[in-house]
């Protein structure tokens, strides 16, 4: 069995299949929030501790989308005002 893994925007769909077990899936999300998150609650089944860990790594996927996005939202405003900076050195210059 392999995971997959679906991101949906509106009606736009992305999936990515991985040439892994699922085991093995959910190994690699464990390790990606390991220094993310606290250890799941105490009592859940096997199977809600797997989706516990999902949740965890779906919400870092993300928060990491939101602060890459605000980072080059950043970049390109800085960039705008560089511009505009110049064009208005430019202009004060004739």
């Amino acid at each position: 069995m392999s995971s997959t893994l679906t991101l949906k925007v509106a009606t736009v769909t992305s999936q990515v299949t991985f040439n892994k077990t699922d085991a093995e899936v959910a190994q690699v999300l464990r390790w990606f929030i390991a220094d993310k998150a606290s250890p799941p609650p105490d009592g859940l089944t096997q199977a809600q501790t797997n989706q516990w860990y999902l949740d965890q790594a779906t919400a870092e996927i993300v928060r990491y989308i939101r602060q890459e996005a605000m980072r080059n939202r950043r970049a390109v405003l800085l960039q705008a005002q560089a511009d505009i900076d110049a064009q208005a050195g430019i202009d004060t210059d004739i």
